[in-house]
């Protein structure tokens, strides 16, 4: 009875003692992980899409924007296209800063491009939508240029969204432009020559046939010693080419008619004697001027450029076949241009000035050739036998113009263009022996009949005038009561 008694309060005092000692924990063997976080922000125009991701629309313009990121892990970030760009590649936890720099849309099309941020297995994203660029509407900048008489530089700017081109301008406008330059045109212009302003257009057309135009305005040549009188006509001076060589015999005979000529006919001509390239006194431009004239025996006398003469049997009969000519030339024949000639010699340089008057539209040439006088050299004569010390008379030296000439064209009548020269003599010359010529060509039409049959390329001359360097000429006019200007050949022209 005592047993069980004690069995049983036993058991009654059991959950007591549990209660004052306690039992062991129950163990967990996976511990709770450390929460990962990724965020991301920018400012505007950037907005929340959801999920953490931002997007914007960017104009075309440069952008550059900061992005504050907040990571519990290292982060990584790339950018799916180059126009746009990360300050950095990679970063480490905890809050940073990320500089994205957005270009600027040079094109004409929308573009798209994404950055990814990603720090362990998070990742957040930006969407960049970016405006194409604004199509500028064709235009020129200037669309007008004015120059002073004496020229300058200019540039024009194209604006233009497609392809386009230069499709015309003034012949005295020239285009420097470079490969490179871009859509910046470079142009130049020399020294108006007129005494008007003289005006052109230059023409942009784009691909589309849409074309702008840009006015060149250049101001006029300044000052004249000329009071012009266009009811006046000019007194004429007719042009003796003599071609000859050191080398020909029966040259001489030619030129000792051209003397008679000359002292028969004073003030009413020059003479250009034009050796050949197997001469002593050789000229480059013979060959070119032979081949105009059609020259096909030596010596041959071209008068005016419309009639031909070749050696004859004497000193006489040449002299009256030059004169016949020169008389068929002038005759019947006004002329419609007037000369003044201006010049200057600094050493071997020489400046000239050709002022040109012109009654008439139509088309012309002007020719500067310097003489030289006196020069001691051999020469073959079959009438006086061959000399040793021959003096040879108005060679041509050196041309200041083309061969045969500058061309130039007028649209309207009574028209002032000046023509500038500048010359190098060539070594020994004889400066104190030099002459200047000037003669201008005009072009046949149907007021004046041809002499011969070849036309010698179209042209004639139509005046000449002459002087030594550092002289002046002015244009003359015919006395009407003398028919010619006694004046003219004695330092004293008749002025207009």
């Amino acid at each position: 009875m005592f047993r069980r008694f004690v069995t049983k309060k036993l058991w009654l005092l059991l959950p007591v003692a549990l209660m004052l000692t306690g039992c062991p924990a129950k163990v967990n063997p996976t511990p709770t992980p450390e929460e990962q976080t990724l965020s991301i922000s920018l400012s505007e125009p950037f907005s929340q899409t959801g999920d953490g991701n931002w997007a914007a629309e960017l104009s075309p313009d440069r952008k550059e924007v900061s992005i504050t990121i907040s990571s519990s892990k290292d982060w990584k970030a790339s950018s799916s296209d180059s126009w746009c760009s990360l300050s950095a590649s990679a970063g480490k936890a905890d809050d940073s800063y990320l500089l994205l720099t957005v270009a600027a849309n040079d094109t004409y099309e929308e573009r798209s491009a994404t950055v990814t941020i990603k720090a362990s297995s998070l990742s957040r994203t930006i969407s960049i939508k970016q405006q194409a660029k604004v199509k500028e509407p064709f235009s020129l900048s200037p669309t007008e240029v004015e120059l002073e008489a004496t020229g300058g530089t200019f540039t024009v700017k194209v604006n233009c969204p497609t392809t386009y081109k230069l499709s015309d301008k003034p012949d005295w406008v020239k285009d420097n432009t470079t490969a490179g330059s871009g859509n910046v045109h470079t142009f130049s212009v020399g020294a108006n020559p007129e005494y008007e302003a003289r005006r052109g257009v230059l023409v942009f057309c784009d691909d589309i046939g849409t074309c702008l135009p840009v006015m060149v305005t250049q101001k006029a040549r300044e000052g004249t010693p000329y009071q012009m009188d266009w009811s006046k006509d000019f007194y004429r001076r007719s042009l003796f080419l003599r071609f000859t060589g050191t080398w020909c015999g029966f040259c001489p005979r030619m030129s000792r008619a051209q003397d008679r000529v000359s002292e028969a006919f004073p003030d009413r001509l020059e003479v250009a004697a034009l050796h050949d390239m197997n001469s002593l006194l050789r000229f480059t431009g013979t060959a070119s001027i032979q081949i105009q004239y059609a020259i096909s025996s030596y010596p041959t006398m071209i008068v005016d450029g419309r009639c031909k003469v070749r050696n004859a049997g004497s000193v006489e009969q040449t002299y009256q076949n030059l004169t016949t000519a020169l008389e068929k030339s002038y005759n019947g024949l006004p002329t419609v241009t007037g000369i003044g000639m201006t010049s200057s010699l600094n050493g071997d340089k020489l400046s000239v000035t050709v002022d040109l008057f012109v009654k008439k539209a139509g088309s012309y040439k002007v020719t500067l050739f310097v003489l030289e006088s006196g020069i001691d050299a051999e020469q073959a004569d079959n009438d006086m036998g061959a000399n040793p010390h021959y003096i040879h008379n108005n060679v041509v030296r050196v041309a200041g113009s083309a061969y045969t000439g500058d061309a130039f064209t007028t649209t309207t009548d009574n028209k002032v263009l000046t023509k500038d020269y500048s010359v190098t003599l060539p070594s020994g010359t004889n400066k104190n022996a030099l002459r200047i010529i000037a003669f201008v060509q005009r072009a046949y039409d149907a007021t004046v009949s041809k002499l011969e049959p070849g036309d010698f390329d179209g042209y004639f001359v139509d005046n000449c005038v002459g002087a030594a360097p550092g002289t002046t000429v002015l244009p003359a006019i015919k006395n009407s009561s003398e028919e010619g200007n006694e004046d003219f050949g004695k330092g004293n022209p008749v002025n207009w």
